[in-house]
């Protein structure tokens, strides 16, 4: 089993039993060939239950595409363009 560690991300290389639309590029991962299961670090079952799946050529681009959004982001917070609000619990004071 091989598993690549990056961006809070862990993908796996898996071996289809169907055919899977790629999250990066949009086209068909067809039966029985490699493609790569993507879960969040940490995400919990629902991580675990719907994963991003990408060919194996576009493994790269689909994770570098991650960290650019979160870079944008940040720069985002940094800059004081975006405002984040936090939500207390009910019931909390």
């Amino acid at each position: 089993m091989v598993e690549i560690i990056r961006e809070g991300r862990i993908a796996e290389l898996r071996k289809s039993q169907k055919f899977y639309r790629c999250a990066h590029c949009g086209d068909i991962i067809e039966r029985k060939s490699q493609y790569y299961s993507v879960v969040i670090a940490g995400g919990g079952l629902e991580a675990l239950k719907y994963p991003s799946r990408v060919h194996a050529a576009c493994l790269e681009p689909y994770l570098d595409s991650i960290r650019d959004k979160r870079v944008a982001i940040d720069n985002e917070l940094r800059a004081g363009r975006v405002r984040v609000e936090q939500k207390q619990s009910p019931g909390v004071e």
